[in-house]
């Protein structure tokens, strides 16, 4: 399974509920859409192979992001200069570094598929699907010590390839 596969997997899994999360908050559900959107944006410009917990990692950008606009909004109510928000920077990644973080989710996927069957998956479980080493031993039928072994090999393969694309 690929990294976008898994990004694809994570926004069915959780995109309606992420929304419902902003918006319970903001009590606006467009704001909360769009507050979400930029929360998958922003996992999406991680590195795969750092995310332990996406699921996790993904509520939590996506706090941050409702407390920012709170604190955006009552900015802009006291400060008499800032009536429009058309008027604040916005916060989406420009262009340039959009298309850089593409090129670099392309370079992962890559290097992903290169990996051996039994290492990318041991991988995947662990880094994408957040289960510890001993769940992936348990889930693939293996030794803890060969799950950490895949793991660590993807690791070092990754830092690698990544290593020299810089």
């Amino acid at each position: 399974m690929d990294s976008t596969s898994c990004w694809d997997d994570l926004y069915r899994r959780h995109g309606r509920g992420l929304r419902g999360f902003l918006a319970a908050r903001l009590r606006c559900e467009e704001t909360a859409a769009e507050l979400a959107q930029e929360a998958f944006a922003r996992l999406l410009a991680l590195p795969a192979a750092a995310v332990r917990n996406p699921v996790g990692l993904i509520y939590g950008i996506a706090h941050n992001l409702a407390v920012d606009h709170f604190r955006a909004s009552s900015r802009q109510q006291t400060e008499s200069g800032l009536d429009d928000a058309e008027e604040l920077p916005s916060a989406a990644p420009d262009p340039a570094e959009l298309a850089q973080l593409r090129q670099r989710l392309a370079l992962v996927e890559e290097a992903l598929a290169r990996l051996p069957a039994q290492c990318r998956r041991a991988f995947v479980l662990n880094r994408f699907e957040g289960l510890s080493q001993a769940e992936v031993a348990e889930r693939m039928g293996i030794s803890r010590q060969m799950a950490e072994r895949h793991v660590a090999k993807a690791l070092l393969y990754l830092r690698e390839r990544l290593a020299r694309s810089a």
